[in-house]
């Protein structure tokens, strides 16, 4: 078993700051957060789509600490009309 951390809690960090604070305690995998309510501090996924070399560099920023990503994170609720969420963001998660 792997354990590891939910990224969005250390948003406030740049992404290489961010995963040398979870190899320094130990753990062995993060979950990103890619939009909605998680936000996308550390992974923007238009940006890493349309930018090989960008993608190229997330990956290696997680793989060589000895990470793995157990996830990309991306909800919201649809309980509301008046989300506060960008449209895009909505448009994003309301196909199926």
């Amino acid at each position: 078993m792997k354990l590891g951390v939910f990224m969005v809690l250390l948003s406030g960090r740049k992404l290489e700051d961010a995963l040398d604070y979870v190899v320094s305690k130990g753990l062995k995998a993060v979950e990103i957060g890619t939009g909605g309510f998680p936000g996308n501090a550390h992974c923007n996924p238009a940006e890493l789509l349309e930018n090989e070399t960008a993608l190229k560099n997330f990956k290696h920023a997680v793989e060589s600490r000895g990470l793995i990503i157990s996830a990309l994170s991306c909800h919201a609720t649809r309980c509301t009309r008046r989300s506060r969420l960008p449209r895009t963001t909505m448009t994003f998660m309301s196909k199926p």
